[in-house]
């Protein structure tokens, strides 16, 4: 008898001991399921309509814009800047843009850079070692040609001819100056300068670098934000380009007391918003072809300190993605660079970090998966947006961003289908004003450009109906899985 229990112990011991570690296992790797807490606020009325998918959301719709001078700084995109790298593959496929202001005022030699050249020069240094940062991130890259600064359709079929070698397969188009409907202001060209002679002037730097790189692809017209300029451009040279283009800010300038945070938050700025690309949607589609916003931003002329830094920014970049594909848009390009407010990736002594709307990206391009959804919110009057989107495994993306600072709002949601469980993600911070603590789903950004890892409660719903508490000024990513 005895051996029989000194046999019995140890093995139900031993069976004991790999249940309890069996269980432990699956507690740690899969999260526990809890209950949806109950209404914590204003309540508001939410229909998701996921039997309507609207437009597809481009794979490629994040992308990011900087200065033509920035090629020229051999501290900027080079990839010996790990953490800058690691920041823009957070954001996953997207397109860099490189022109803007910068593209009129630096000059392409043709040359190695050596210590005599100037700085406002572009070299083949400098695309040589832009061809192995773009190889890194593996974005596309839209690159601008000078036109404003020095109007040569020769040099720039040149220079468009080397970066085409560099950039074989990441080349999504050229683009032929910046803003050319501003050269009139900004002393470029004289006072009578109309979009015909643009026309003109684009049609010369075409023919020159068709002739010297007959697969080269265009886009344009990269105007400031004159639509009457973009309608014609696309009037006479759509079959020309790929892809139609136009610029966008919120507000501005930068210098102008009276912009507050209010100005990007508001439902005047939303409406704004929806307005402007509802107009682009309908000239590009009046010729057929996509559009894309290549450079935007909150507050023109490098942004506002405490508006454009800040987390209303961050939610401002949010209503701005939406509203852009919503319309049908192909992508925008956030611009930025250096360390001003604007700037989705700010840099200060050669190290590269996330600011505020960086995290708006982030947001993105995790609740926007494959096609949109119909919204339809009662919101009470509440500064209280939402959106959704329906990826291609049946998971849908309810995002909910509540503006309001010092009211908490309850959404109750109905959709078409019945959900099993429900992920939440909160995006939190201090304050609306706040430029630094923020926090999406549980995730910050280390030095090294790479985001913490987290876990996130799943809760049980097995309805087409349930409530989702979203506290003041704060968002909340709804992830409902079929």
């Amino acid at each position: 008898m005895k051996k029989l229990l000194n046999f019995i112990y140890p093995t139900y011991f031993t069976l004991f001991l790999v249940l309890l570690f069996t269980s432990c296992k699956k507690s740690n790797s899969q999260p526990i399921s809890h209950l949806l807490p109950e209404a914590q606020g204003t309540v508001l009325q939410l229909q998701v309509d996921d039997k309507h998918p609207g437009f597809s959301i481009a794979p490629d719709f994040l992308g990011l814009s900087f200065e033509m001078s920035q090629i020229t700084d051999n501290n900027y995109f080079n990839t010996s800047n790990t953490s800058f790298i690691e920041l823009i593959k957070n954001l996953g496929p997207g397109v860099l843009r490189i022109g803007a202001n910068g593209v009129d005022k630096t000059f392409w030699t043709g040359q190695i850079r050596t210590a005599s050249t100037p700085k406002d020069s572009i070299t083949t240094t400098d695309i040589d070692r832009f061809k192995v940062f773009v190889n890194a991130i593996h974005w596309k890259v839209i690159f601008g040609l000078n036109c404003g600064g020095n109007f040569n359709p020769t040099i720039a079929a040149n220079e468009a001819t080397y970066v085409n070698n560099a950039l074989p397969l990441l080349l999504q188009s050229f683009e032929v100056g910046n803003e050319a409907d501003l050269y009139p202001r900004n002393g470029m060209r004289g006072t009578s300068y109309t979009i015909n002679d643009f026309i003109n002037e684009w049609n010369q730097y075409y023919s020159a670098v068709k002739n010297s790189v007959p697969g080269a692809n265009f886009s344009g017209g990269a105007f400031g934000f004159n639509r009457q300029w973009l309608s014609a451009f696309l009037g006479q040279e759509s079959s020309k380009i790929n892809l139609a283009t136009i610029h966008f800010y919120q507000a501005g300038p930068g210098t102008d007391p009276s912009i507050t945070i209010n100005n990007l938050i508001s439902q005047k700025a939303d409406s704004a918003i929806s307005k402007f690309s509802d107009a682009i949607a309908v000239i590009a589609s009046g010729v057929k072809l996509p559009y894309r916003i290549t450079e935007c931003n909150s507050i023109y002329g490098g942004g506002k300190g405490n508006v454009s830094n800040t987390f209303a920014a961050a939610l401002w970049a949010i209503d701005y993605q939406f509203r852009l594909a919503y319309s049908g848009c192909q992508g925008i390009n956030f611009h930025g660079g250096n360390n001003g407010p604007y700037t989705p990736i700010g840099t200060a002594n050669g190290v590269f970090f996330a600011k505020p709307e960086y995290y708006g990206m982030l947001f993105f391009k995790e609740a926007a998966k494959g096609n949109l959804l119909p919204c339809s919110l009662q919101n009470l009057g509440l500064n209280v947006t939402t959106y959704a989107s329906k990826a291609s495994d049946g998971t849908t993306y309810i995002s909910i961003l509540n503006k309001e600072a010092q009211t908490a709002v309850s959404i109750n949601v109905q959709t078409g289908n019945t959900a099993q469980t429900v992920t939440l993600a909160p995006f939190t911070a201090p304050g609306l004003s706040s430029a630094t603590g923020l926090v999406f789903a549980g995730k910050q950004l280390q030095d090294n450009g790479q985001l913490t890892s987290s876990k996130l409660d799943i809760y049980t719903v097995n309805s087409n109906h349930f409530t989702i508490n979203v506290p003041a000024a704060s968002a909340m990513l709804v992830t409902i899985h079929p």
